[in-house]
């Protein structure tokens, strides 16, 4: 993967969102305001089967939603048009929608400072943070919000890795009126897999250290 761009921006004024990471030695830096170019943040509902686990009452729906956030590039910007770029992708732990009373305890744990769990995809689907490497193809236009690539995890591993480290070392919450919003700064560092599936996955290589700012939107 020669041609891949990792993206270089200017972070320097602290912008909304943004993060810094050493992949193999290449620096990757982004930064954005909110919901502008660069990053953005999302959440994601997926809908699977129940099995055995958790145990819920007689007469419980045989299937369940998974509910987890994610933060990405989402609309790249002029520079990046005509570049096969590789930018990170950190999502938090799942967690099962239809047991969940008060959405806002539920961000506030998983948001506290404090080191955290990396899925590695040893354990129960959603676990923990996962810590990501998106690689597209050429970006075709400034806004694109659509792009074919590879993924590239920790969750790819299957496997227990002693690289992978992910903490909250601060977190803030201010309540906006409509929402609450949190900022989290973090320090990571992973082993890359390829693939989110369910088999094990081939390695790419490390992100030896980074850092970011992430925001979350919460509603009341």
């Amino acid at each position: 993967m020669p041609s891949v761009e990792y993206p270089k921006l200017d972070i320097s004024n602290e912008p909304d969102a943004w993060y810094e990471a050493d992949i193999e030695g290449s620096t990757s830096t982004m930064g954005t305001g909110y919901e502008n170019d660069g990053f953005i943040y999302r959440g994601k509902m997926s809908t699977y089967f129940r099995t055995d686990t958790p145990e819920l009452p007689s007469g419980t729906p045989k299937v369940y939603d998974f509910f987890n956030m994610g933060f990405s590039l989402y609309k790249p910007s002029e520079m990046l048009v005509g570049n096969a770029t590789a930018f990170l992708e950190f999502q938090g732990p799942a967690f099962d929608a239809d047991t969940i009373t008060n959405l806002n305890n539920v961000v506030n744990t998983l948001l506290k400072p404090g080191i955290k769990k990396i899925d590695d995809g040893t354990d129960i689907k959603g676990s923990g943070w996962t810590i990501g490497l998106r690689i597209t193809d050429p970006i075709k236009y400034a806004g694109q919000t659509n792009y074919g690539g590879v993924g590239l995890f920790t969750v790819g591993a299957h496997k227990e890795s002693p690289n992978n480290y992910f903490e909250i070392t601060r977190s803030e919450a201010k309540d906006t009126g409509n929402f609450v919003r949190f900022t989290i700064w973090c320090n990571f560092k992973a082993d890359l897999y390829n693939g989110l599936g369910e088999q094990p996955g081939w390695y790419f290589g490390q992100i030896r250290s980074g850092k970011a700012k992430l925001y979350v939107d919460v509603n009341k």
